[in-house]
C-alpha cells in the first residue's frame, strides 16, 4: 500500500531524487528489519556532512525514510525559514478567537521568534512561535529566555510534511495534526481526564483486506492491540501497541490518522513496527525516564500500557476511494463545522517537483508528548477556566 498519493512509486522516487540532485544532497538509505518494512535515511552534503536523517515504514518504506529526511532538512537545515521576531501582543491578537490556548497564554509582553502562517481558506493569518512548529535547539533555547518559556514543553514538527504534490503535502500535514489530536484525547480519555470515547476493534475483514499484499504484515497485526475510532473531524484514527516486553517499560504504540479507515490502520501498525525497531538504547534510556514520570500518578500510569478492558464492537467502514483534493475539502469543512481552522506554511514548492509544507490547527491538544515524559497539560488546564474541561472537537 502507498497510502494518498496521486503518483505511482517509480514517478515518486524519480521526484525525490532529482530533488536530492537539486539540494545538492548525497542519499544513503538501508533497510532496518528482514522483512524490508522499515528503512532509514541519510542525507550529506557534497562534502560528506550529515544534513538530515528520517525514517520510512511500511512496503514502500525506502520511499517514506527519504521523504522524512528531506522534511527534516527543510525544517532544520535553511538558513532563512522565515521566523521573525513578534510580539507576544500580535501573537494573541491574531488568534482571539480561535480558542488555542498555547497562543492565548503568550504574554503580551513577550518578544519571540513566529513563523507567519496563513489560513487554507479565506485571507487571514496567524504568528505561531517557531518553537511550537519546529523543536530545533535554537528555538527552544531562545524559548527558554523569555516569558514563553512554557511552550518549549509543547514543541513539535507535527503537521510537517513533503510530497510530490501540493495536494499532497497539505493532505498528510492536516492528517498529521489531527492524529496528534486524537492520540492526545485518546491518552486523556484513559486517564479519565474526560469522558469515554466510542472505541472500537477493527474486524478481521478489515485486517486481512489491509495487509492482503504482505503476510508478514498481517501476522504482525494480529500480536497487536489495535484500537479504532472515528470521531475526529470525519476522519478515521488508531492506535496499534504491544504489551511492554517487561516490567518498567512503556508499550510501543503506533497511530494513523485518514478518511479510510484501512490506511489509518496501516500507518498505526506500520508505526508501531518502526518504532519497536529503531529503539535504541538512547529511546530505551528516555522510556525509562517517562515510565519513571507517569507511575508517580495513578491516572496517568494508565498510559504506560493504555489499552481498554471493555468489549469492543468492531469496525469494518465502506472502503474510501475519495481523491486528495476531495478529502481536504472534507477535512476543512469539518473543521469549520466546529470552529477550527487550517493554517499553513510552505517550506518548498518547486511544481512538478516536490512540495513541503507545515500545517497548524488552533485549539488541537498536544497532551500525547506526556508520553514523552514532558510535563503537558490540557487546553482546557492552560485556558483557566475559558474552555470547557471535555471540549475535544
Amino acid at each position: 500500500m502507498i497510502a494518498e498519493r496521486e503518483l505511482s512509486t517509480t514517478e515518486a522516487r524519480h521526484r525525490l531524487d532529482t530533488l536530492c540532485q537539486l539540494l545538492n544532497l548525497k542519499c544513503t538509505v538501508s533497510h532496518q528489519d528482514g522483512h524490508a518494512l522499515v528503512a532509514t535515511c541519510t542525507l550529506y552534503s557534497l562534502s560528506g556532512e550529515e544534513t538530515s536523517a528520517g525514517a520510512g515504514k511500511g512496503q514502500h518504506c525506502m520511499l517514506g525514510a527519504v521523504a522524512e529526511s528531506l522534511e527534516h532538512h527543510f525544517l532544520g537545515n535553511c538558513t532563512t525559514d522565515g521566523a521573525q521576531m513578534t510580539s507576544g501582543d500580535l501573537i494573541q491578537s491574531l488568534a482571539r478567537g480561535h480558542d488555542d490556548w498555547l497562543l492565548n497564554s503568550v504574554p503580551t509582553s513577550s518578544q519571540l521568534s513566529a513563523y507567519r502562517m496563513e489560513a487554507l481558506e479565506g485571507d487571514s493569518s496567524l504568528y505561531v512561535p517557531s518553537i511550537l512548529l519546529n523543536p530545533s535547539s535554537r528555538y527552544i533555547k531562545e524559548a527558554n529566555e523569555t516569558e514563553a518559556a512554557f511552550l518549549s514543553k509543547y514543541s513539535s514538527n507535527s503537521g510537517m510534511a513533503l510530497g510530490c504534490t501540493e495536494n499532497e503535502a497539505l493532505l498528510h500535514a492536516i492528517n498529521e495534526c489531527i492524529e496528534r489530536h486524537a492520540l492526545s484525547v485518546y491518552f486523556l480519555s484513559t486517564c479519565q481526564l474526560m469522558p469515554a470515547l466510542t472505541v472500537m476493534k477493527p474486524s478481521l475483514a478489515l485486517l486481512t483486506e489491509t495487509f492482503s499484499e504482505n503476510a508478514n504484515l498481517l501476522a504482525h497485526s494480529r500480536r497487536l492491540s489495535i484500537y479504532m475510532l472515528n470521531d475526529f473531524y470525519g476522519l478515521f484514527f488508531c492506535i496499534a501497541m504491544a504489551a511492554p516486553e517487561h516490567e518498567s517499560t512503556l508499550a510501543i504504540i503506533g497511530s494513523g490518522c485518514s478518511a479510510s479507515a484501512s490506511v489509518a490502520l496501516y500507518r498505526a501498525v506500520t508505526e508501531q513496527l518502526q518504532c519497536a525497531h529503531l529503539r535504541g538504547d538512547q529511546e530505551k534510556d528516555e522510556d525509562h525516564d517517562t515510565y519513571r514520570m507517569l507511575s508517580t500518578s495513578t491516572r496517568l500510569s494508565k498510559l504506560l500500557n493504555p489499552v481498554t478492558r471493555a468489549k469492543l464492537a468492531e469496525l469494518k467502514p465502506a472502503a474510501c476511494v475519495t481523491s486528495l483534493r476531495k478529502q481536504i475539502q472534507h477535512t476543512t469543512a469539518n473543521l469549520k463545522a466546529h470552529g477550527r481552522s487550517v493554517f499553513y506554511r510552505t517550506l518548498f514548492n518547486e511544481p512538478g517537483l516536490a512540495c513541503a509544507v507545515q500545517a497548524y490547527i488552533p485549539g488541537l491538544e498536544r497532551f500525547h508528548l506526556i508520553r514523552s515524559g514532558l510535563p503537558v497539560v490540557p487546553q482546557s488546564a492552560l485556558s483557566q477556566g475559558a474552555r470547557a474541561p471535555h471540549v475535544y472537537l
